[in-house]
């Protein structure tokens, strides 16, 4: 008879072991699924945006007008200057000539460096737009493939490079190597012209 309940004692102590072994397989089945990650050459993309192509073309013809004005005033500029040479030193009209001479050219320097100063500050506010741009652009294909984390791809390092160089690549460099499945970049340059390509219709 002391048997019996020595038997009940073993078959409970292996139930429990049972069951806390069932809890801990459970908890490593129940376990947080793998990341998925993706990479994106953000550089790749900027340079293959519609709208950066469009917006640099609109830059630099702000630069060419800026420069044929610079370039018709400082010939204005140097005519005065002739005309004030032309007059005998401390001569009323040599003062007058010098004044105005004087006037303009002060003016064309005030007016380049606020053209310089307002191309700075529109170049600044179109990169932070744009790269808002690719960042949701990013963002959109990562969800719809679902990808929990894209890390940055850095283009291949030019050939030429110095050994100071190629050692600040190699400690900047975040992604040493991923498959072409995992890159996202082709995915997100489609996706963010087409987005544009809608923006841009009437």
């Amino acid at each position: 008879m002391k048997r019996f309940p020595l038997m009940l004692m073993i078959v409970a102590a292996l139930a429990a072991v049972g069951f806390l072994l069932g809890s801990l397989n459970a908890q490593q089945g129940a376990a947080t699924p793998l990341t998925r990650v993706a990479v994106c050459d953000v550089s790749t993309v900027f340079a293959h945006y519609e709208r950066a192509r469009k917006e640099s073309t609109k830059m630099e013809e702000r630069r060419q007008a800026v420069e044929a004005q610079r370039k018709a005033r400082t010939a204005k500029i140097d005519t005065l200057k002739t005309e004030y040479e032309s007059f005998a030193a401390d001569s009323p009209e040599a003062e007058k000539a010098f004044g105005v001479y004087q006037k303009e050219s002060v003016e064309l320097q005030a007016w380049l460096q606020f053209q310089d100063n307002l191309v700075t500050r529109t170049h600044a506010s179109l990169t932070r737009s744009m790269y808002e741009d690719v960042n949701k652009a990013v963002a959109a294909v990562a969800k719809a493939r679902g990808i929990d984390l894209v890390l940055h791809r850095e283009g291949d390092p030019p050939k030429t490079q110095t050994t100071a160089q190629i050692l600040q690549i190699m400690r900047e460099r975040k992604v040493l190597y991923n498959s072409a499945a995992i890159d996202l970049t082709d995915s997100v340059v489609k996706y963010l012209n087409e987005s544009y390509a809608r923006s841009a219709q009437p």
